[in-house]
């Protein structure tokens, strides 16, 4: 899968974040992430075709 700052999918079945995030490539330790405008602390949570899931990098400073 291309990498993009913005992108959109669909999911064709539910799955767990923890799966999705599997699926894209990506370290969850690296990313906040939102569901349905939530932060999640459980990437076990069953998502569905409705869910709006925003990821972003985490930023620290010095």
């Amino acid at each position: 899968m291309e990498k993009k700052l913005i992108s959109k999918l669909e999911l064709k079945e539910k799955k767990t974040l923890k799966q999705l995030i599997g699926e894209l490539g990506l370290n969850e330790k690296y990313f906040a992430i939102l569901v349905d405008g939530k932060k999640v602390s459980d990437l076990n949570q069953l998502l569905d075709k409705d869910s709006k899931i925003v990821i972003l990098p985490k930023i620290q400073g010095g």
